[in-house]
């Protein structure tokens, strides 16, 4: 595995997806290759494997923290159900208490990238429960939260027990549940619709810090992605094709419609995402303020270095509830700075 490693980097390889189902379940193993990978990686090369969270030590965890650069390794642990008896029913044996608190040690130590994994329509997990097994997941914070469907896949034991449970299935691949004794086939559509909003508005990372900000309002991420997930349908708006400036005012109207007491606050955070997702100037979809080149000016003097011929040609001025965002575009770096206003 070293030799293949160190071959295929030599060749140009950056992103290595290992296959193991439980990468950690020999963990002498598991730490080799992770101290392997951290002394001979390349510059921009991604590790992915897929763990079992609540089996991985604390010591490794810790030991990647201290020892790795940032990003280097990426994680994908499936939790799939937060439910006991769900878990019990598909003979998952997951210690939901321990798999947490190793996903947060992750989260703090701010080195790996982590991706989160659950399934919708495991047997005794109606809408209610499904959601709060969305909701304690959410809460966790990971970069990507992947929401699949079951399949029932020949040869497995839920196929066996399918009829046990009422599923009904395609019956071609992938063999995707529509329904069974706990989910209705609405229900399973409102779950497919939280899927949609999850992976358009949060999986592709581009603002995080405004949705962040959304959640710190309200008592359900799920029932949130799904309110905002109807109010696309009802406006007839596409999850696939769109601009991205598109999102962001999308997004803003509807806090403003429903969130009225922070929209001002989770427009300033759409703002901020918005400019730093970039590395030229981008569309704007606010009114640029009529005051600019005063701001521009009063930025230049207060740090007289800079280059004010520069800032009129690449920089934005943003106003925010607070004052003003000034984005520089320039030599491939976006630099944002939040300028407060005097009360």
């Amino acid at each position: 595995v070293k030799e293949h490693l160190l071959y295929l980097m030599d060749q140009g390889g950056k992103t290595f997806k290992f296959l193991d189902r439980t990468f950690n379940a020999d963990i002498a193993r598991t730490k080799k290759l992770i101290d392997f990978i951290i002394e001979n990686h390349r510059p921009d090369t991604v590790f992915q494997f897929e763990i079992t969270g609540d089996i991985l030590p604390e010591s490794l965890i810790d030991h990647i923290n201290d020892h790795a650069p940032e990003g280097l390794f990426r994680f994908e642990i499936g939790i799939q159900s937060t439910h006991d008896e769900t878990n019990r029913a598909v003979r998952r044996m997951q210690d939901t208490k321990t798999l947490f608190k190793r996903i947060s040690r992750i989260k703090s130590g701010g080195k790996i990238t982590l991706h989160l994994d659950l399934i919708a329509g495991l047997p005794k997990e109606n809408l209610q429960r499904f959601k709060k097994t969305f909701d304690d997941v959410f809460a966790l914070g990971a970069g990507e939260l992947q929401l699949g469907f079951l399949k029932i896949l020949r040869g497995t034991r839920m196929k066996l027990q399918a009829d046990r449970h009422g599923y009904v299935y395609d019956d071609y691949a992938p063999y995707e549940i529509r329904s069974n004794s706990h989910l209705t086939a609405a229900e399973l559509d409102e779950i497919h619709l939280v899927e949609q909003t999850l992976n358009t508005y949060w999986n592709k990372q581009f603002m995080t810090e405004t949705i962040k900000t959304v959640m710190k309002h309200i008592d359900s991420p799920f029932e949130w992605f799904l309110r905002f997930g109807r109010h696309h349908m009802t406006n007839h708006w596409s999850f696939h094709r769109y601009q991205l400036h598109d999102l962001f005012e999308r997004l803003v109207d509807f806090a403003r419609k429903t969130m009225p007491k922070h929209a001002g606050a989770i427009e300033d955070a759409a703002k901020e995402d918005y400019l730093a997702h970039h590395a030229i100037k981008p569309k704007r979809w606010w009114p640029d303020p009529k005051n600019k080149n005063d701001v521009l000016r009063a930025y230049h003097k207060s740090r007289p270095n800079t280059d004010l011929d520069a800032l009129y040609k690449y920089a934005m001025v943003v106003p925010v509830s607070d004052g003003y965002l000034i984005a520089i575009y320039q030599l491939k770096e976006t630099i944002i700075k939040h300028i407060k206003s005097k009360k």
